[in-house]
Formats: structure tokens, sequence, C-alpha cells
């Protein structure tokens, strides 16, 4: 029953809707899946195509979210397409929004064609025939007319990326208007017809693109999340049919322009509280969390109970911080530690999953990143500017928590880059 367990805390695998807890709901919270389709809802009304965004912390739970968003989308007969975002690894931070609309372009048309949807008319068809020759000096062959495996190419050619970059942006508003009117088009007419309301792409996973600095002092960007989501922000907005993205933390205080124009706001997934903003127990946040692991076992054909003593378990999800991510990695940690004949997991195995981990989380940690999280373990608030850049990184590495409740946004270290944790 503990190795069963042990595969069912894979967190990153979205949690099965027999073992998924609607923590949100629970809590009394802005649920995020309602947020979702509503903006989704009011913009198939309308009849204008809209880019949703949605972020939170690497972890937090936003894949399994996104699930349950594509689940109540396709009760209300809406075709979604749904991109995992496992490319983003890849290009290991070496990503554009040219090619982000790459995948999203390839997914939508992969889609459709597995459902039977045949759209491709003689401008699409032409325009690859018109890439084929250039393509092939570059070592690239298409796969079919639809262009499929050009964003696998981007991220599979390193050492020709910058040519097929080339390339493909010379040609960028010919593809978007082409794919626009001989794919989305059609395919919104054929799917009309067999019932459907409208068509959605989920494109998950474009939070986890790697942070990466730009020192160019002709660029008016500094990282490589500000020029993907808001100086290149017009390329991902340009499909006709509606999008939800999935974009790094520390974005969502930089007021996207992406979504806003179709009058929707970024939304935002918290983690969940195990304390108050004051320091006292959450005793409901931890329920949550409690439940999700009960829920995990009882599908083992277990109770928690049999797996980890209360405390123990009452101590891992206090030292989570609430963290979805850490909470089941350290609970794996602990299993890992204790005998192939052991039925339960034991105080010592626990304490020393935490102790390594904290040891991981804090040994990169310079002294202005350990200033910063003091300020935020103060203020639940963003430092001043001199420690703001140590607080974005700390953020997109979950070094710092971000909650959000009735009264607004609060941060808080995580417990485990608190240095009293080793002493314990």
């Amino acid at each position: 029953m503990l190795t069963c367990f042990f595969n069912e805390l894979h967190s990153s695998r979205p949690a099965s809707p027999e073992v998924y807890v609607d923590w949100q709901k629970d809590l009394g919270l802005d649920n995020i899946k309602d947020l979702l389709i509503n903006q989704l809802d009011r913009a198939r009304v309308s009849n204008v195509p809209t880019q949703v965004l949605v972020t939170g912390q690497k972890g937090s739970g936003k894949t399994t979210e996104l699930h349950r968003v594509r689940e109540r989308l396709v009760e209300q007969d809406v075709f979604v397409a749904f991109e995992d975002g496992r490319f983003v690894e890849s290009f290991g931070g070496d990503i554009t929004a040219g090619d982000i609309l790459n995948f999203a372009a390839e997914r939508l048309v992969i889609a459709l064609t597995d459902h039977g949807i045949v759209t491709a008319g003689v401008a699409w068809k032409g325009f690859w025939q018109t890439l084929k020759e250039p393509l092939s000096k570059l070592g690239i062959d298409l796969k079919g007319p639809l262009g499929v495996g050009i964003g696998l190419s981007l991220a599979n050619e390193s050492t020709r990326r910058s040519e097929l970059r080339r390339l493909f942006d010379a040609h960028r508003n010919r593809f978007i208007d082409m794919l626009n009117r001989d794919i989305i088009v059609p395919a919104r007419d054929q799917l009309k017809e067999a019932g459907f309301v409208g068509i959605t792409l989920l494109m998950d996973g474009l939070g986890d693109i790697p942070l990466r600095a730009i020192d160019d002092p002709l660029v008016t960007v500094s990282t490589n999340h500000e020029q993907i989501f808001l100086e290149q922000g017009d390329i991902l907005a340009g499909l006709a049919c509606d999008v939800v993205y999935t974009f790094p933390i520390e974005l969502a205080y930089q007021g996207l322009k992406l979504g806003s124009q179709a009058g929707g706001e970024a939304q935002e997934l918290g983690i969940i509280p195990v304390h108050t903003i004051d320091g006292d127990p959450d005793v409901n946040g931890t329920a949550a969390l409690v439940a999700m692991l009960e829920r995990r076992a009882a599908h083992c054909g277990a109770t928690l109970g049999d797996l980890i003593a209360d405390d123990e378990l009452k101590r891992l999800c206090t030292v989570s911080g609430g963290h979805i991510r850490t909470l089941f990695e350290l609970i794996q940690a602990a299993i890992n530690r204790i005998g192939p004949n052991d039925n339960q997991v034991t105080g010592t195995a626990v304490r020393h999953a935490i102790v390594r981990r904290a040891d991981t989380m804090q040994r990169g940690l310079l002294q202005v990143h350990r200033d910063a999280l003091d300020q935020v373990r103060d203020t639940h608030r963003p430092p001043q500017d001199a420690l703001r850049a140590q607080f974005t990184e700390l953020l997109f590495s979950q070094h710092v928590l971000a909650f959000y409740d009735e009264s607004g946004t609060w941060y808080d270290a995580h417990p485990l880059a608190d240095p009293a944790v080793l002493r314990r």
C-alpha cells in the first residue's frame, strides 16, 4: 500500500477526478475554474476570441485545475485542444513567443485532424510548399502539408534554431492570417454542424519557462519572461479562437497587455494556507491538504493513519508551507527512507527527509537572497526596490510563497528556507 501511495504522489501528473479536492471551494476563495469558465463563456457569447491568462507557482496545482476546466468545457460542448507544455524543457530558457505560437498551432491542427476535421485550403498548403525548399536546406522535412513537426524541430535543433526562427519570423503575419482563415474559421463551422459551440486551446506549462536575464541596451525588457509575454504578447494574441495561456508568476505584477484587450484579468492560483498572515494555524488549509492525501490513500485501499502517524503528517503539512508539490515530494522522500517491509512512515524518516530538502533549498542562497527572505517574513509584502530582483527570483523558485485571501495577496518565506529547520 505504501508503494501504491508513493506512486499516487507524483505531482507532475494532474490529480484524477477520483482523488481531486476542490480546496478553493472548500476554503471559500475565488475559484480559478469558475473565473476561467466565466471569461471563456462571455467571450464565446460576444463571438470575440479571447486570451485568458492563468498563473501560479510551480507545483501549486495549475495543471490539475486546467484539467478540471477542460472537463467542464467538454461538458459544455466546446472543442478543446490541450497542450501540456512539455516542449518547454527542450528549449532550456531559449524560447520565444513565436516558438510558442508554432506549438499552439501544431497542437490545434493535430487535435482537429484527430477529430476528423479537414480544413487545410489551397493557401495554407501553398504556404508550406513555399517553405519546403528553405526548410530542406536546413535539413528539416515537413510531416505532411500542415507543417506538423516544425515545433519539434525548433525544440530539438538548437544549432539551427535561429535560422528556423528567422525563416518563420519573416512569414509570421502571413502564417497567423492563413492559420485563422484556412484552418480555424472553417474548423469552427464544421464543428458547429457537429454540435460544438466553440474552440478553446489550453496551453499549459508556460509558467515553467526558466527565467533568464537579458542584458542588452537595445532591448527594453530585462528578462525573457517580459520579452515573451509583454514585448511579444501580440503574437500570442493572434489566434482566432479562445486560448488559455499559463505564464510565469512574477509577471502577474507587471500588468500584462496580453488578454487585457479582451477585457480579461489574469487569474492567479495561490498556495494553500497552513497558517494565517498573523502566524496562527489555518486548520481549514491543513484539512484540505490532508483530504488530498486521504483520497490517495483510500485509492490504495488504506487509511492515511495506516501509512503515517498524525503528528508526522501535521509536521509535514506545516513545513511544506501549503505547497502541494513540496508536501508530496517530502512524503515520497520519507517513504524512500524506510525498509521495503515497513508498513508506516517513521518519524526518523520524516526528519531526515525534511533536513535534506531544507539543506538543498538553502544551499544556493546568497546573503542578498537571505535579506530578501527576512523582509518577506517580517512584512509579508515584496521588499523595496533594492531587493526586488531577488524577490522575483525567490518567487519563481518557490523560496517565497504567494497566498491569496479575501484581503488580497500576501507572501511568506517557505518554511524550508528558514535555517532554524536544520537545527531542530
